[in-house]
């Protein structure tokens, strides 16, 4: 067997969304990206370009969706776009806004150190995990040739 007969193997980069505008009162899931936010997509989608990236698949927040799109159009992906909600973060729609990103950290911090138990928002991060690898595995599984 010679290395041009060996298929080649897909890729999976996994991004979290760009810099969002915090909203406060509102639920984390709604925020959008900021102008600032969108401009690094270009740099990014230039670093994933060795990749071949054929497919996106994004969470259902705004931020993340606009993050995704802006990586297709720089990298010229023209297949649709997937739209998982179970690739959301944390559910924390109850979560209260915190001004003081140190608290902020301090309150994930302990969400992660339990992450068996709901300590932050509405969903404990062990069951977040799940959730985001189940979906996951299904999209792989539905493109298994593909990069995404």
């Amino acid at each position: 067997m010679h290395a041009k007969d060996i298929a080649p193997v897909p890729y999976i980069a996994l991004i979290r969304h760009s810099i969002s505008k915090p909203v406060p009162g509102t639920s984390a899931h709604t925020w959008e990206l900021t102008d600032l936010g969108v401009q690094p997509c270009a740099l990014l989608a230039d670093a994933l370009r060795p990749y071949a990236l054929g497919r996106f698949a994004s969470s259902d927040e705004p931020k993340a969706v606009t993050t995704a799109e802006m990586l297709q159009k720089h990298l010229n992906v023209d297949t649709p776009l997937i739209v998982e909600p179970a690739f959301r973060e944390t559910r924390r729609e109850s979560a209260a806004y915190f001004d003081n990103h140190s608290l902020f950290r301090a309150a994930i911090r302990a969400a992660m150190d339990d992450a068996a138990h709901v300590v932050f928002g509405e969903e404990a991060f062990d069951a977040a995990r799940v959730r985001f690898t189940t979906a996951l595995d299904a999209i792989v599984a539905s493109h298994p040739a593909e990069s995404l």
